[in-house]
This record gives structure tokens, C-alpha cells and sequence, in this order.
């Protein structure tokens, strides 16, 4: 963003005899406009909250309301302004964004953006009427055994968007997505596992309706499943692809799993815990199962 600066927001279409088209920057001495404003084809449009959150590209200026673009730009009720332009965020929502807020819900990677309003979708997926923006994270979280909706096979819950949890008590391992605007770029990160576990990333055609008991975790992934990366965790993380390593798509397609643009394909990483009194026979193993992820390719 720019230096620090008054932003104002509403119906307006003018600031200070300037046209704004309802948003408008405020430097001390004169308005101007945030590269045309915001518009709606069919409404009066209006911007309804501002947020300032870093979605890791860098501090911008988040704006939800009811309109469906921002600067001629397809937005539809939420957009990113990073001081010189307008962005959408992914493919935004099915009706207005009412309020915006930023907090950090413990699950690793920093402060999130969230939105409410009177949608019902955010990017395509079920969201009423809350959803949670993670910028450059991938992937829809699943499967996550914290014992509110999943519970863990010997009591062993995680923590809120964790695995089950280890004989390490890490609170279970996370495992979450990143990647730039490319479809082939993503990359799977997991922490929590055992120090130095023996790692498999396990991708799955679709997610499972149940939860499995899997080991000393549950396994949500189903359908062709493929073992795309082993590795040994370094402190209990894992990073999958690493620099020089086949793409999680190319990986795939070896394996005889072509994913097409579009497709969605599920994720999950087990690892070797080899205490076998922590989550004795039956139910338990020597391993556990980190959360799911769900990817958009």
C-alpha cells in the first residue's frame, strides 16, 4: 500500500467535486479515486466495510459491499486494493459483504481475513454466512480431528484445525496449501508431525463422507489414491514438492492420474509415531494422520 491515508466508503459518487464511485483515499490535503471505484450493472452499488490485513502478498486494503467490480474489474462484493489497483478475491461471493475482521484462529500461518453478510457461497463453497480468506493459502481444510466434529480413535483429539494428536502432544499435525496465481504451483506444507517421522502425501480422488479410523488418526481421503512424496519430517515439518521435485500435478500424472483444470482432489499426510502404548491396538498403530485438505486444481 501507499503511505497511511484516510479511505472513505458508501454510496457517494463524489469526494471533494472528484468522482469516486463510492470509495475514495484522503492524503491530507484532496480526494481522489481508487482507480474508478466500484460498480454494479444492475444496482445502485455501495461499499459497506473496510479492512486494512496482510493476506500474505503484503498489507492492502480490503472492501465488501454490493457491487460486482472494482476499477472495470470482476469482483463480486469483495475486492483487494494494494495501493495502485484493484483485485478480486478468487471468485468472491453469491451476494453482499456486510462486515470484514481480521483474527488469528491458532491454526499457523498468521491472522486471517474473515467476511460476513447476507451470502450464502464464498469462492464456490458452502459459506452462511461466514467465510475465511487466506490470500496465498490453497486449499479447503476437511477432516480435521479436534473432536468437534471428528473425534479421534483413543481419545486423542487435536487441536481446532489439527490432525489427532501424537505421542509427541504436538496438537496433531496441520497440513495446509500454498501456491501462486499458476494452477501447477502448489505446495503442501505439514507441521506437528513427530520429529523425524517417515512422511507419505497421500492425495485421494474425492473426500470420504465418513472418517475412517486410520492408524492413531482418521483418514477422510477416498477414491484412486496415490502415495505422491515420502519423506522424513526435519522438527516435524514437511514440505511437499521441494525445490526440484516433480509439481504435485506431474507427480500425479506419473502415477496415472491425470487432473484436469477444474478438478478437486483430496489430500492427507500419515506418518510414523512409534509409541505403541499411546494408542494401543485397537484401534491404534504406530501412525497417524494429519487434517485433510481439499485443492481446486
Amino acid at each position: 500500500m501507499t503511505a497511511p491515508a484516510l479511505y472513505a466508503a458508501g454510496q457517494f459518487l463524489h469526494a471533494g467535486g472528484v468522482l469516486v464511485n463510492h470509495i475514495a483515499r484522503w492524503n491530507g490535503a484532496h480526494w481522489t479515486a481508487l482507480a474508478g471505484g466500484v460498480g454494479h450493472p444492475n444496482m445502485t452499488p455501495a461499499v459497506e466495510t473496510l479492512h486494512v490485513a496482510d493476506d500474505g502478498t503484503g498489507p492492502a486494503l480490503f472492501a465488501g459491499g454490493l457491487f460486482r467490480s472494482a476499477g472495470g474489474t470482476p469482483a463480486d462484493y469483495i475486492a483487494r486494493w494494494d495501493g495502485s489497483a484493484w483485485s478480486a478475491l478468487g471468485t468472491g461471493m453469491n451476494n453482499p459483504v456486510k462486515q470484514l475482521a481480521v483474527w488469528d484462529d491458532g491454526s499457523a500461518g498468521g491472522p486471517d481475513l474473515y467476511a460476513t453478510g447476507t451470502f450464502t457461497t464464498a469462492g464456490g463453497l458452502a459459506a452462511d454466512p461466514i467465510a475465511e480468506w487466506r490470500g496465498c493459502d490453497a486449499g479447503t481444510p476437511f477432516c480435521v480431528a479436534d473432536g468437534v466434529t471428528i473425534h479421534c480413535p483413543c481419545g486423542n483429539d487435536g487441536l481446532h484445525g489439527h490432525g489427532c494428536n501424537n505421542s509427541a502432544r504436538t496438537g496433531g499435525a496441520l497440513l495446509r496449501g500454498t501456491r501462486d496465481l499458476g494452477l501447477d504451483t502448489a505446495v503442501l506444507t505439514v507441521t506437528g508431525e513427530m520429529p523425524t517421522a517417515l512422511s507419505i502425501v497421500l492425495q485421494g480422488a474425492t473426500p470420504l463422507m465418513g472418517a475412517l479410523v486410520f492408524g492413531d488418526g482418521r483418514r477422510c481421503t477416498g477414491g484412486l489414491l496415490k502415495r505422491l512424496y515420502t519423506k522424513h519430517a526435519s522438527a516435524g515439518v514437511v514440505i511437499a514438492p521441494e525445490a526440484g521435485e516433480p509439481s504435485i500435478r506431474a507427480r500425479s500424472a506419473a502415477l496415472g492420474d491425470t487432473i484436469p483444470a477444474g478438478a478437486t482432489r483430496a489430500y492427507q499426510v500419515y506418518y510414523r509415531d512409534p509409541d505403541p502404548a499411546f494408542c494401543p491396538t485397537p484401534p491404534g498403530g504406530t501412525f497417524n494422520v494429519s487434517n485433510g485438505l481439499l485443492l481446486v486444481w
